[in-house]
């Protein structure tokens, strides 16, 4: 989840459609292969 961290963090201090887009792209692709599982939203 190392990765989903970093994809955050790098939203959080350059929110630009670029990086939103790789963000939700990662966690729809967690929430396929982890359904229910810790992710939060």
């Amino acid at each position: 989840m190392l990765q989903l961290d970093a994809l955050r963090r790098h939203y959080q201090s350059e929110p630009n459609e670029q990086s939103r887009y790789q963000l939700v792209r990662m966690e729809q692709l967690i929430a396929q292969w982890a359904p229910g599982s810790m992710v939060p939203v």
